[in-house]
């Protein structure tokens, strides 16, 4: 209505002085802004769409098994699962208490991994401290679905104290840690019957660091990939390679962790995939904001939650 009303013309008149006269514009042109608007777009490029609430404030203390309760397992949702992975964490969580598992999700702190990486002793102690409620003997198992959570929990009497009494206490348990590929491959055994075809037919996987350097996984995974009908397990070149996330190396060494991204994101391209899985929070936005930067529409999902897909399509 600018034209229609001249009084309307002649206030934007004025904000277009002031604009100019202020200098606003010349930093427009400047090497500032510029830089800030670069670096707040390639901040954004790492929130996921669709986000939702975050896991452990829409999840009860325990989910009941359905049926006959075959294992009890405590499931550490880590700091990136809650936050960016709440779908993630709800999907196996539910796919758990199908296959017969007593799923306890207690309040817990960071694992403590970030901090100890930073040199932070004293705030990883703290934070191992407030965890110990995970290794409890009632539990057959303790599963996250994060590879990095996972490996630094099955090194926790490192984290609480070598020597100390809670060290002690809790290595009998650091056996039960694993990565939820793990105990659905060796533990519950993988579905054969009752599951749909999915609508991704050729999917690659990424290893993350922590999952096949730290903890050795390589081959769950993969089993899982190769269970779900109609799937084409394609793998990428440099699977097993960094995909420049490793944590927080992603915000701290942007320029670098680019170009490694880069380059995992042209191995995809490679391969022709039309999904790309992964068993790594951190590894998923790495991934996925590399994807974004690259104009390609791909979607991120871990392996136990394509299975779960193919289970129970309705819940998708």
């Amino acid at each position: 209505g600018a034209l229609s009303h001249r009084e309307r013309l002649d206030r934007a008149s004025f904000l277009m002085r002031l604009y100019e006269k202020s200098g606003a514009r010349n930093l427009l042109y400047g090497q500032t802004v510029k830089k800030a608007l670069e670096r707040l777009a390639y901040f954004d490029s790492f929130l996921p769409s669709g986000l939702e609430a975050p896991a452990r404030s829409r999840l009860p203390e325990v989910v009941r098994a359905e049926g006959r309760t075959r294992l009890k397992v405590v499931y550490f949702i880590g700091c990136a699962s809650n936050v960016f992975g709440a779908r993630t964490v709800r999907t196996l969580t539910n796919y758990l208490a199908r296959q017969g598992v007593e799923v306890h999700l207690p309040k817990v702190a960071c694992c403590g991994e970030p901090h100890r990486t930073a040199g932070d002793e004293a705030e990883v102690r703290r934070l191992a401290a407030r965890n110990l409620v995970l290794f409890k003997t009632e539990y057959d198992f303790i599963v996250s679905d994060c590879s990095t959570c996972a490996h630094a929990l099955a090194n926790y009497d490192q984290f609480v104290g070598q020597d100390s009494p809670e060290a002690e206490r809790i290595r009998p348990h650091l056996k039960k840690v694993m990565d939820v590929n793990t105990l659905v491959v060796e533990h519950l055994g993988l579905p054969r019957e009752n599951l749909k075809a999915l609508p991704e037919t050729r999917v690659t996987y990424h290893d993350s660091c922590h999952a096949i350097r730290g903890l050795g996984i390589k081959e769950a995974p993969r089993e899982i990939l190769k269970s779900l009908p109609g799937v084409e397990l394609v793998e990428m070149k440099g699977a097993d390679s960094c995909c420049g996330g490793a944590g927080s190396y992603g915000f701290t060494h942007t320029e670098m962790s680019a170009r490694i991204v880069s380059r995992k994101i042209g191995h995809i391209r490679e391969c022709g995939a039309n999904l790309v899985s992964t068993s790594c929070p951190a590894c998923t936005l790495q991934l996925g904001a590399g994807l974004r930067r690259a104009g390609l529409n791909l979607k991120l999902m871990h392996p136990v939650e394509l299975l779960a897909r193919a289970q129970n399509p309705s819940e998708f």
